[in-house]
């Protein structure tokens, strides 16, 4: 599995620290989780933060953690199955530098139902009192009453067992509870799509009988005002759970008794503290501590991976479940740091530049390559007549244009079901997800539109002119052109790619926006890339026509440029605007429902305020540079697909192949 591991500098072997292992949403890789990886490392825990199976560069092994194999393997998190989560821990907890008994786990998303599924497979549902009785039920032969099984085990043993049994009871004893020890201490999970699997009670065998448990480990939730799950405390299964016939109050530290079936409210989930609150220090070492977190103002489920007001929850929670901040709580020469003290928004703010200032360098590059005797052969001849439009027919134009982009953008929003479309469409030939096919239908649609209003524009100045100019976007290409073109476009993509390892090895970063990302990907999707980038190619090609088909070019360039880049952007940044408007009005009104509320959810398809105006830059300048609309058009259909399939294939069922063997 690939991830990224944190550690305070100057660790040595001989020390023992908590650690905290982190999950991603779907579609996602470890990268979207540095921010809050990167808060409770400066908090002096040891972090994995990694990709699931699947992911970026994450193997796919022939079984899941229940061992189904290819035809049904589990990345959902669903019954019992982590996507490699599981197995985190346990590598987490045979770390030298790591205290195996104060371990934690976080999970976002999807990596919520994973995070829940791996809380499940480690920590069960058996108290240890449970487990004592039961030792003494089946290896000891002792029969008990209903009643008894709540009682003291010990004393019980003490009071049944001679003193040979009661040696061995002891030895089994020590036995068990090195293994109940090392279990999860914490778990976290944020931006719900649906409850994971530690949320609801179980019904066990305990001595015969039958009894309801709870997962043995201290659950936290943590969500937005704008998110799917904002309403958790109303659910049914979370209040039943919890023992509580009203609504759970938000930001309260709670305590569940499985005995008794009750709960006890212990204070407030900001101020509270283990060093203080004995009853709430009592809860944590008993596994029994609960909290919903308040949600954070105006965050989207989108944006969970990004609020600072998640981070300082989260970290909030470690330090109180695993008792450290900088050092152990209470011991002298600990100085914690404050919760609220966080600047992971300015890290996605520098990686946001550093993805801009790359697109920047490709550009630049692409230019100063062309000049080179090798890459002039992609220059076309320019037009001996440039293009000339009406300034109505331009405005017609560019209402058209945005019409066009604010409707596409609507449509896959609103009108196209993610999951439905990865049903449909999700194969060995497309098996990147439905943020991959949400892109394809969006870029489809923009390139049929595009169709539409050239043409139109191609009758009117025909009948004007006599002649339609789509000659001067030299569409047609001869075999050595198209393969000198071809060739700098890979050139500048392995630039591109090349840039993200020097600021993977200096600084430990990536390129980011949101849910866009460039990020490593294993060899072999290379070649499982090859229909996306086809697809992306043949979209771009006719939107290239379109982006530099209706510009008036009677202006400096840089205006033209501008303008060009604003014009088939603003449909999808004006829906946005409307989308986020509407969503915080609704929120701030009491009546934000996540099914109507928004205009037209962007949950994945917020990296389309970059990806859009992003290809109209490329497109335009390229087009100025060769004459062609085809090394644009190869451009970004090579760097929308890298970016497209970041994640990996972690929404289906992808063996290793030679490549993975052979390339690692």
């Amino acid at each position: 599995m690939d991830g990224q591991l944190y550690y305070p500098a100057g660790t040595s072997s001989q020390e023992k620290l908590p650690a905290v292992v982190i999950a991603h949403g779907g579609g996602m890789n470890y990268g979207a989780m540095r921010g809050s990886a990167a808060e409770i490392a400066r908090r002096g825990f040891v972090v994995l933060s990694l990709s699931a199976y699947g992911s970026s560069l994450s193997l796919m092994p022939p079984y899941d953690e229940t061992g189904n194999g290819v035809e049904v393997f589990n990345l959902l998190g669903d019954e019992g199955a982590s996507a490699g989560l599981f197995d985190a821990v346990d590598y987490v907890r045979s770390m030298a530098i790591v205290d195996p008994t104060r371990v934690g786990l976080l999970g976002q998303s999807m990596g919520a139902n994973r995070a829940g599924a791996a809380a499940v497979i480690d920590c069960g549902y058996y108290t240890f009192n449970d487990i004592l009785i039961n030792l003494l039920y089946d290896t000891f032969g002792q029969r008990f009453t209903e009643e008894e099984i709540a009682m003291d085990a010990d004393t019980l043993a003490a009071q049944r067992l001679n003193q040979d049994q009661l040696t061995y009871y002891q030895a089994l004893r020590e036995q068990a509870w090195e293994k109940f020890d090392t279990r999860l201490k914490g778990v976290m999970v944020v931006g719900l799509n649906w409850l994971p699997p530690l949320s609801p009670s179980k019904d066990v065998e305990v001595a015969g009988y039958t009894v309801t448990r709870n997962v043995q480990t201290n659950v936290a939730y943590g969500t937005g005002s704008l998110d799917v799950w904002r309403t958790i405390n109303q659910d049914e299964t979370i209040k039943s759970t919890w023992y509580s016939q009203s609504d759970i109050t938000y930001g309260s530290w709670y305590s569940i008794d499985d005995q008794t079936k009750t709960n006890t409210i212990l204070g407030d989930f900001d101020n509270s503290s283990v060093t203080e609150d004995e009853a709430l220090a009592l809860a944590i070492e008993n596994g029994t501590a609960r909290v919903l977190c308040q949600p954070v103002e105006n965050v989207t489920h989108t944006g969970i991976c990004l609020s600072t007001g998640l981070f300082s929850q989260q970290t909030k929670f470690f330090e109180q479940t695993l008792g450290y901040n900088r050092g152990d709580l209470g011991a002298e020469g600990t100085t914690p740091l404050d919760a609220g003290e966080t600047y992971g928004i300015w890290r996605e703010i520098c990686n946001g530049l550093a993805m801009i200032c790359m697109v920047g360098m490709v550009i630049t590059l692409g230019i100063l390559l062309l000049k080179t005797p090798l890459f002039h052969g992609c220059v076309a001849q320019a037009a001996s007549t440039p293009l000339s439009f009406s300034r109505k027919q331009y405005l017609l134009s560019c209402g058209a244009t945005f019409l066009l982009t604010f409707a596409a953008i609507v449509y896959i929003n609103k009108g196209i079901n993610g999951f439905a479309l990865s049903e449909m469409f999700l194969s060995p030939v497309l098996p990147f997800g439905q943020g991959t096919l949400l892109a394809i239908a969006f870029v489809l649609i923009l390139a049929v539109g595009t169709v539409v209003i050239v043409a139109a524009n191609a009758m009117v100045l025909r009948k004007k002119t006599g002649r339609t100019g789509l000659e001067n976007l030299n569409i047609a290409i001869g075999g050595a052109r198209l393969g000198k073109t071809l060739l700098l476009a890979l050139t500048l993509l392995a630039s591109a790619y090349i840039s993200l390892g020097v600021i993977d090895y200096l600084f430990g970063q990536d390129y980011r926006y949101f849910t866009m990302y460039f990020s490593y990907v294993r060899p072999e999707y290379w070649i499982r890339l090859l229909p996306t980038i086809a697809i992306f190619f043949g979209a771009y090609l006719i939107i290239g026509v379109g982006v530099n088909y209706l510009s008036r070019g009677d202006g400096p360039q840089w205006k033209d440029t501008l303008m060009t880049v604003v014009i088939f952007s603003v449909g999808v940044w004006v829906a946005c605007i409307i989308n986020e408007v509407g969503a915080i009005s609704a929120g701030a009104a009491g009546t934000f429902d996540n099914s109507t509320s928004f205009f037209c959810n962007f949950m994945n398809t917020y990296h389309f305020n970059f990806t859009v105006p992003m290809v109209a830059l490329i497109s335009r300048v390229l087009y100025k540079r060769t004459h062609s609309i085809w090394l644009g058009a190869l451009v970004c259909a090579l760097l929308v697909a890298w970016s497209a399939t970041g994640s990996g294939t972690n929404d289906m069922y992808m063996p290793q192949t030679f490549l993975s063997s052979l390339l690692g």
